[in-house]
């Protein structure tokens, strides 16, 4: 019941942030820093507690060297791994972001909030998977007197690649007692998630006030990432055109951000309720698939043997 409460509070943690756009002025990276840290970081807020599973990040100053030095630590972070790592170097590659077309600065930053929460959602997912196996193993253990049973030794070994993976992703989950460490882990990602989404939305309230004159920003879009996906306009129609172009690009980045955290929460809880079924039945699927190719191959050889006995008894046939 608390799993399925919790999924709500998302809803009203963002209901009870302020109207970001309505009291941005044109501000410095300073004055977003600080504005962004009394805000986020004050004990008022209701993320304020267990907000530190994953260590949050440092979005770029609105300026062209800054954006690229940016981008070239984000994709080499060692703390991301596997595909999530690939596709970052992928999407943060110089020739793409200097090609693009659109908003780039606002591009580097949804790539690094997305990564950001990523991590964050793995590293929950991961700390539920080992605690559900963990569970898993002491209900063998009461059921089953061998230490060694065969589903006990897969669970054990999925268990430390998980715990390996924890360990790289650098999560910092809550220490609590085996009754309330899920719920604890489902607040410590709910808060994490609130405060690194409430860090992103300032992020983007602050180039929403630095837009405002379009030649300088299209100055320094210009020199983002290798290629020139951006050009300087000369004309009135051009120049409109692009102010809308950001304008439309940092609105539908703020719908987007508002809608997604919900559902990406519900989405792990749900998973959390079915994962210790699945890998389960997964094991018990494993045993099935080993147990018939072995059955196959007594049936074969049974029926090999019984077809050469019934010929050898068989009488010549000149």
């Amino acid at each position: 019941m608390q799993l399925r409460t919790l999924s709500s509070l998302v809803l009203i943690y963002i209901s009870l942030t302020p109207s970001w756009g309505a009291y941005w002025a044109t501000q410095t990276y300073d004055n977003y820093i600080t504005s962004a840290t009394e805000y986020c970081d004050s004990s008022d807020r209701t993320w304020f507690q267990d907000n530190t599973l994953v260590a949050k990040i440092d979005y770029p100053a609105f300026e062209t060297n800054i954006v690229n030095i940016t981008m070239a630590k984000w994709r080499n972070n060692p703390q991301v791994i596997g595909d999530e790592k690939i596709r970052l170097k992928s999407d943060l590659d110089m020739v793409r972001i200097g090609e693009f077309r659109w908003f780039k600065t606002l591009e580097v930053a949804r790539i690094g909030y997305r990564s950001q929460m990523n991590a964050l959602f793995a590293c929950s997912v991961i700390s539920s998977r080992i605690d559900t196996i963990d569970t898993l193993q002491k209900l063998i253990d009461k059921k089953i007197s061998s230490k060694e049973s065969e589903i006990r030794q897969k669970l054990k070994k999925e268990a430390d690649r998980l715990k390996k993976n924890l360990t790289t992703l650098k999560c910092n989950p809550p220490k609590s007692s085996d009754e309330r460490k899920k719920w604890e882990m489902i607040v410590s990602l709910t808060n994490t998630a609130t405060h690194k989404y409430c860090y992103y939305r300032h992020y983007l309230g602050y180039l929403d006030s630095n837009i405002v004159d379009v030649t300088r920003t299209q100055n320094i879009e210009k020199g983002i990432g290798t290629g020139n996906g951006t050009t300087v306009s000369t004309v009135t129609s051009s120049w409109n055109s692009a102010s809308l172009r950001y304008q439309s690009a940092l609105s539908q980045e703020m719908i987007r951000a508002d809608t997604t955290l919900p559902k990406a929460i519900r989405s792990l809880i749900e998973m959390d309720q079915t994962y210790g079924a699945h890998i389960l039945l997964t094991i018990i699927y494993d045993d099935y698939i080993r147990l018939r190719k072995s059955l196959s191959s007594y049936m074969n050889i049974s029926s090999q043997l019984y077809q050469k006995a019934n010929n050898a008894q068989n009488a010549n046939q000149q």
